[in-house]
């Protein structure tokens, strides 16, 4: 009766090929879960620490050089006119030839 040795071991293979997917299903749609769980989990930290920098964030002009702050002469805000003004005085005794002509051509642009 070889045939129902072979028959037997078929169904033991069968049975233990659904268990194990079954069992590895269960697993990977628990894994799924967990990884946009995840996701979901640092997606809300990037965005709190985004909303965060723009509210703390502030401009600071003593960072920047002397060219930089004669180039965006027209380009500050309104709000943050006093203190790139402070800056940019704060410079022009260490200016060279060429900066202080830079700055009195961009001047009128400072005043719009």
């Amino acid at each position: 009766m070889l045939w129902k040795r072979y028959f037997i071991d078929i169904n033991v293979l069968l049975l233990l090929y659904l268990g194990l997917k079954q069992l590895f299903h269960s697993y990977y749609v628990i894994i799924l879960k967990n990884i946009n769980k995840v996701w979901a989990m640092k997606k809300k930290i990037i965005l709190f620490f985004l909303i965060t920098s723009f509210v703390f964030a502030k401009v600071d002009y003593s960072e920047m050089s002397t060219q930089e702050l004669i180039a965006i002469m027209g380009y500050v805000k309104d709000k943050n006119k006093k203190q790139f003004v402070r800056e940019l005085n704060s410079r022009t005794s260490t200016m060279s030839e060429k900066e202080k002509q830079n700055y009195k051509n961009n001047l009128p642009k400072l005043n719009k």
